[in-house]
């Protein structure tokens, strides 16, 4: 089975790369797709507390080559067992972009994201993306 963000487009053109940003914005389609927990080969990279939680540290990889990130780290609350921000990382180690996750709810019994924020880098922008009414056209819940 296929993970993570397959990317198409209705009238048949090109579609958009899982790195090029949504509309203008810092949000990328690996951001929307919160594609980066389906990436192969996680490496515990360490512990960290973020906002007062204990976080494990997993570094991941890109399944192919991905413009500006070489690699990923995400802090998963270690009692919740959700990421709570990540952070890409290029060839040399350096960080580009930001990502945190705000707010997240179960919906048709399944855990999705409310909030989501991002930052590339170096040019103080910040984009933030709220989901008010989320629901699936298939209403089967998901496996717990």
């Amino acid at each position: 089975p296929v993970r993570g963000l397959v990317l198409s487009r209705p009238d048949g053109g090109p579609a958009p790369r899982p790195s090029d940003a949504v509309l203008g914005t810092d949000l990328t389609w690996f951001d929307v797709g919160v594609d980066f927990v389906w990436w192969r080969n996680p490496r515990l990279a360490g512990t960290d507390r973020l906002k007062g939680r204990t976080c494990d540290l997993l570094e991941v990889t890109p399944p192919e080559p991905t413009p500006l990130c070489a690699k990923a780290r995400l802090w998963i609350d270690r009692a919740q067992k959700v990421v709570m921000q990540a952070v890409q990382l290029d060839a040399q180690g350096r960080e580009r972009r930001k990502l945190w996750i705000r707010a997240t709810q179960k919906v048709e019994g399944r855990w999705v994201f409310k909030d989501l924020e991002v930052e590339t880098i170096g040019t103080g922008h910040r984009t933030r993306l709220h989901f008010d009414d989320i629901s699936f056209p298939d209403s089967r819940p998901a496996a717990e």
